[in-house]
């Protein structure tokens, strides 16, 4: 969770501070905006144009907030800010107004049907904002994973990277919250795999209770 301080009993910090810090999370933000646009569905031709775009309104709003107050937990605030300036792109690229179709009297076709429930799920934010809740999943699961003993971490993280989708984003997330786990791999020895597999139902069970909807 990222806090503000109380802007009645503080004050922003220093420019020279905040251009360190835009230096320093620079790296993190430009993560964070390619992430935001993968997830968007944006077209190839547009993608790097998007992500700049996000980028650079991140720095700009983080900027202006470090002016005037002090955050406690910048990389939530900036993920924040992120994720706030990447509904507003989709939102800006998807609000023409379709014209309803109508017949010849100017009328409203027959043939028109308003969206059912079913349809209105592929409005672009929704499908954003649950890849989204995805990602915040995957980054608990991440933070508790490389909190586990030695031995349940390699078999969590073994059996992670042969189950996910994209391996390379998996990789990215693990890294992000500073985890390596390119050399991560099961045992070569099958009974030492086995062994390690068999941690496996116990760690599982650990973590699950971590995502136990109430």
């Amino acid at each position: 969770m990222c806090t503000l301080s109380n802007p009645e009993t503080s004050v922003g910090i220093g420019l020279d501070t905040i251009e360190r810090i835009l230096e320093d999370y620079n790296s993190y933000i430009l993560t964070l905006a390619r992430q935001a646009v993968i997830r968007s569905a944006t077209r190839a031709e547009v993608l790097d144009m998007e992500i700049d775009e996000i980028a650079q309104m991140t720095r700009v709003k983080l900027w202006q907030t470090l002016q005037k107050t002090r955050v406690d937990n910048l990389k939530a605030y900036i993920r924040r800010i992120a994720h706030n300036e990447a509904i507003n792109r989709i939102r800006q690229q998807h609000k023409e107004v379709i014209p309803l179709p109508v017949d010849e009297q100017n009328e409203v076709s027959q043939e028109y049907t308003p969206l059912s429930q079913s349809e209105s799920i592929l409005d672009p934010v929704t499908i954003f904002e649950q890849k989204e809740a995805i990602a915040e999943c995957t980054r608990k699961l991440i933070t508790l994973v490389i909190q586990l003993p030695h031995r349940q971490q390699q078999a969590m993280i073994c059996s992670l990277k042969e189950r996910h989708d994209d391996p390379a984003s998996l990789a990215l997330s693990f890294k992000l919250a500073g985890k390596d786990i390119v050399s991560y791999n099961w045992p070569g020895d099958k009974v030492d795999e086995n062994r390690l597999r068999a941690s496996l139902s116990f760690t599982r069970r650990r973590l699950r209770r971590y995502f136990v909807v109430a």
